[in-house]
């Protein structure tokens, strides 16, 4: 399935790139102008996206995901502390649950599981 869905998107990213490339030739095609400020926040969510990544190897998902959507959230605009907190909370909590009592899936080892006895 996961290969399935690949090759879907790569074959519509295909298409959306051979369409765009018709529209520049032809002239056609709108200009885009780039707010340097969406640039540097898209940027910046890139870069955290790596991060995530690469922090969940190091330090586990659930610590990762803790530490990594509320700065997401902030990022992009919510400021909300007390909505944040509670959001992500719950969002991680709901996930433990999930997946080690309803699948019974072993979690790979994480720091915030191992100081509270998970």
């Amino acid at each position: 399935m996961p290969v399935t869905v690949t090759a879907l998107a790569s074959a519509l990213s295909a298409i959306w790139l051979a369409t765009s490339a018709v529209a520049v030739v032809r002239g056609t095609g709108k200009r885009v102008e780039l707010d340097g400020r969406k640039v540097a926040r898209f940027s910046v969510l890139c870069f955290a996206a790596v991060a995530y990544v690469y922090l969940m190897s190091r330090i586990g998902f659930f610590t990762t995901t803790i530490l990594v959507v509320p700065a997401l959230a902030f990022i992009g605009g919510y400021r909300n502390a007390k909505v944040l907190v509670a959001a992500t909370i719950g969002f991680v909590v709901v996930l433990y649950g999930v997946f080690r009592g309803l699948l019974s899936v072993p979690l790979p080892d994480d720091l915030l599981l191992s100081l509270i006895g998970g």
